[in-house]
């Protein structure tokens, strides 16, 4: 997944964050797109 760029939908919570998580575990490049907007700040300072 290194040097690609992925766009992940409903990424706050469930299955998207699941996804998102592994993505960027693999070295994607990753768009975090959902709600809340806190939801995406807790995520981003973790």
């Amino acid at each position: 997944m290194k040097n690609k760029v992925t766009i992940i939908t409903g990424s706050t919570k469930g299955i998207g964050l699941g996804i998102a998580e592994e993505f960027a575990k693999e070295k994607a490049a990753v768009v975090w797109v959902g709600t809340p907007k806190d939801y995406l700040v807790c995520i981003c300072q973790a």
